[in-house]
């Protein structure tokens, strides 16, 4: 289960408060996602490429103004509505299931194995669900043309993709985007639990909000470690224009153009902001979900 838990939540409420706790997080990270998406966009070579972090930030803000570091926000709570709230849920539903809840059958400690069968499978069903909102919220920050945009808004993104491309153009770099969140959800969330487990029984902190934060940010770089490369070539394949030379023929065409012109470091451009976006994303995820969830506990299971 995520964290050390003594009384296990339904199902339901664990989407709901997985859920709120991913849009919560999304707003208060937001600007460093959408510097991330941009610094992998860049190309060595490129017209377009940026000097780190900063110089990214400072380009978006002085070309496009400060709500270009806000651009993809509104598909971006969608994702976490419908992503975030089935990976944790899957993620405790399916440890429950292999673990046993301590009521109906006894309860015993999942071996590595198990646990990365629960975080990829929970990943990869989560993120197959929510593809669209990922290839909407990608192609908007991607936009850099801020006179004459490629979407108007949120809105008029999902209606151009389905009548230009089809439902199939939902689902643009599944593939890339399944590996990347099924790494990056068993990274995090094997990472939170473990961390988090070891803090408590050292009695390094009690179960509140410095050890989520802590457990959270450390969880987000070992996320960010696994799953940098597979995420750079989810987020080519999905903004790339479709018939266009920016597109590649599959993953395997991504992977050894971004290898052969621009270096195996491409593929971990953006790692900095990665972090800094993973790593308080998941401090403030962690915080805000382990929050509702005893608020929950607290008002319907205490009694």
């Amino acid at each position: 289960m995520v964290g050390v838990q003594s009384t296990v939540v339904p199902f339901a409420p664990t989407l709901v408060c997985a859920g709120l706790g991913g849009s919560v997080a999304e707003i208060l990270t937001i600007p460093f996602d959408t510097m991330k998406v941009r610094l992998q966009l860049s190309q060595k070579g490129g017209t377009i490429a940026y000097n780190g972090l900063l110089d990214c930030g400072r380009s978006m803000i002085k070309q496009e103004g400060l709500s270009s570091l806000y651009k993809g926000l509104t598909p971006g709570i969608h994702r976490q509505l419908v992503f975030c709230s089935l990976r944790v849920a899957l993620f405790e539903k399916f440890t429950q299931m292999l673990a046993g809840d301590g009521k109906t059958q006894p309860k015993r400690n999942l071996t590595i194995p198990e646990k990365l069968l629960v975080g990829l499978s929970s990943g990869g069903i989560a993120i197959s669900v929510a593809n669209p909102t990922d290839v909407v919220k990608i192609r908007l920050q991607g936009d850099r043309n801020a006179a004459q945009p490629r979407y108007k808004n949120t809105t008029a993104a999902y209606k151009t993709i389905l009548a230009e491309e089809g439902v199939k153009g939902f689902w643009t770099g599944w593939g890339p985007n399944v590996v990347r969140n099924s790494v990056i959800n068993a990274a995090e969330l094997i990472s939170y639990t473990e961390i988090k487990k070891y803090i408590l029984e050292k009695g390094f902190m009690d179960d509140n909000v410095p050890c989520h934060l802590t457990s959270g940010f450390l969880a987000g770089f070992c996320a960010v470690l696994c799953g940098s490369p597979v995420d750079v070539m989810k987020t080519r394949i999905m903004n790339a224009k479709k018939g266009s030379g920016e597109a590649y023929k599959n993953v395997f065409d991504c992977f050894w153009t971004i290898l052969t012109k621009e270096g195996p470091l491409a593929f971990y451009k953006g790692f900095a902001p990665n972090v800094l976006r993973i790593g308080t994303w998941n401090m403030f995820m962690f915080f805000a979900y382990e929050g509702f969830k005893k608020q929950y506990k607290k008002k319907f299971m205490d009694n």
